[in-house]
């Protein structure tokens, strides 16, 4: 049986500012129907490869394919594609309605009731006569999901999607994209937002200083997160020597507490409470942690190897 079309295929994909490394070596498939959630700091990337998805910058070296088709080969395939990248643009005179009117015009839509379905759906009908300039920055949010959605696209590719939400606007959108995905639209996105993508995403891929470092599904970062011993003993460097010592792999984090990840402490941390209380050093606090996302995904980045070139300081 042959392998089904990726919806999104990059190989090798690099992009350069001059000497400041952007995108580098990125390659990625996505299949129908996935969310993937791109994970990064601030100014990692994900912007740059947005733009190099959709074609809005060249690739200084790789490929990019979306829906099959080699990006700038063809502008057929953009019929199929919504997407919201940085800040939404919109006319800032014209109403909510009015700017989906005129977007719905370039993208020769010709249904005359998909704009009262896509403002429902977006929770926008009681601002359809609110001038866009006139809207909250979750509102505006709402006004750049809702161009994206206009046209019904496969393919949505969406860059910071929640950000100016209120906490019930983020549900309401984390659950329309659920419910698109459900119906076989494929969604790119990106945050600096772990665990809301976390939530949301079908696959995650974490990119640091234009470098994809890893790819997980949740079931694989469940089994990744890494449980650890956390003691307090009020001279922990001392106290880190000694279990050194008795062969236990130890490290100091940023509180200065002693962190022990090796199985055999885990099953019993009362033989290291008991090794230290005899070497006249007793923990103060000794608790199991378990590591969530936003520690993976530091632990991560501190392991990545530094680069020669610095990243660009502004976002990209």
């Amino acid at each position: 049986m042959s392998k089904p079309m990726a919806v999104i295929q990059t190989t090798s994909l690099t992009k350069y500012f001059g000497t400041t490394r952007a995108v580098e070596e990125v390659s990625l498939e996505i299949q129908a129907g996935e969310i993937y959630g791109f994970l990064g700091l601030n100014g990692a990337g994900k912007t740059t490869l947005i733009r190099l998805l959709l074609g809005m910058i060249k690739p200084s070296r790789g490929k990019v394919f979306v829906l099959g088709e080699a990006v700038g080969s063809s502008q057929a395939i953009w019929n199929q594609v919504g997407y919201l990248v940085e800040t939404p643009q919109a006319y800032p005179n014209l109403s909510v309605e009015e700017n989906l009117e005129v977007y719905g015009h370039y993208r020769n839509l010709t249904d005359k009731k998909r704009c009262r379905e896509v403002l429902d759906q977006l929770l926008l009908t009681p601002y359809r006569r609110v001038k866009a300039r006139h809207l909250s920055l979750g509102n505006r949010q709402r006004l750049g999901l809702a161009k994206a959605l206009l046209h019904q696209p496969s393919l949505l590719i969406l860059d910071e999607p929640i950000n100016g939400l209120d906490p019930a606007g983020i549900v309401q959108i984390r659950q329309l994209l659920q419910e698109l995905a459900g119906n076989g639209t494929t969604i790119l996105l990106s945050s600096h937002l772990l665990a809301e993508i976390a939530r949301l995403a079908t696959r995650m891929g974490i990119i640091h200083q234009g470098h994809l470092l890893k790819e997980f599904t949740p079931t694989q970062l469940e089994a990744e997160l890494g449980p650890k011993l956390l003691i307090d003993t009020g001279h922990n460097s001392r106290a880190a020597g000694l279990l050194q010592q008795k062969g236990y792999r130890t490290s100091l984090n940023q509180d200065q507490f002693i962190e022990l990840s090796d199985p055999q402490a885990l099953r019993h941390p009362e033989h290291v409470a008991t090794l230290l209380v005899y070497a006249g050093l007793p923990p103060k606090t000794l608790y199991r942690q378990e590591e969530d996302l936003e520690s993976y995904f530091l632990r991560l980045i501190q392991a990545a190897p530094p680069t020669a070139e610095s990243p660009s300081a502004s976002p990209v």
